[in-house]
This record gives C-alpha cells, structure tokens and sequence, in this order.
C-alpha cells in the first residue's frame, strides 16, 4: 500500500531545489524526508539542507567538493552565519523544510 507521495520545485535550470514527501492519510509532509538543494552554473550540487520532524533546520552540508565528502562541511542552524558569507544567495529558504519560497509583495 502506497502511503507517501512526493513533489519537489525546481530552479531555471531544472535542478530540484526542494524534494518534500506527503503523508497521503495527513496530507502534510514529512520534513525528516525533506531535502533543498543549491546547484552551481554547471549544475553541480554544492548545498543540500535537511530538517528534524517539526520543519526546522537539522544541518546543512556545504560540498565544496561534490564529489570529494572530506571536503565538505557541515552546518547547524547556529552557524548559518558564517554559511551565508560563502554565498551570494540568500540562504533564508534554506532555514526552515517549508517547499514553497517566501514571497514579498
């Protein structure tokens, strides 16, 4: 019996962005299954982010290798800071499992 369902965003690129699951008897996602991602020009990806079962931030690994896991380092929501400086892109998205971006009208 099938009990999860999924959908994820993409970017222009058609990278995905964020893989979420559904709960088909709730509806609501599960967020420990969650991902979100940030690809770079090639389309390699250089960030993944995953959540704890409420939708907050469990850690976000930076691969500034992706191919090469010793490289890569690892993040908790404190150090999101010191994340954010090696990034043009605003990482706010990337802080909590919720699949649809914030929009400013």
């Amino acid at each position: 019996m099938i009990q999860f369902k999924s959908r994820y965003l993409t970017d222009l690129h058609s990278n995905k962005i964020c893989w979420e699951t559904l709960n088909l008897r709730t509806g609501l996602p599960d967020y420990k299954n969650t991902e979100k991602f940030i690809f770079d020009e090639s389309g390699n990806e250089i960030l993944e982010a995953r959540y704890n079962s409420d939708g907050s931030l469990d850690h976000i690994i930076y691969k500034v290798s992706e191919l090469n896991e010793e490289d890569w380092e690892y993040y908790k929501s404190s150090d999101c800071s010191k994340l954010q400086k090696k990034f043009k892109t605003n990482l706010e998205y990337y802080l909590t499992a919720k699949l649809e971006p914030l929009i400013n009208i």
